[in-house]
């Protein structure tokens, strides 16, 4: 996967519209922290 692909890759094809709270965790990695990775990570 190149990393121009990354940011497509991630990026929702709608926005997902609730009043349901997010489920995430202060432990949970989020999106941005395994798009830095991946990055760090391409040779």
């Amino acid at each position: 996967m190149k990393l121009e692909d990354l940011p497509k890759y991630y990026s929702p094809k709608s926005p997902g519209l609730t009043d349901a709270s997010a489920s995430t965790s202060k432990d949970a990695l989020s999106i941005t922290d395994v798009m830095a990775a991946q990055g760090m990570t391409q040779n």
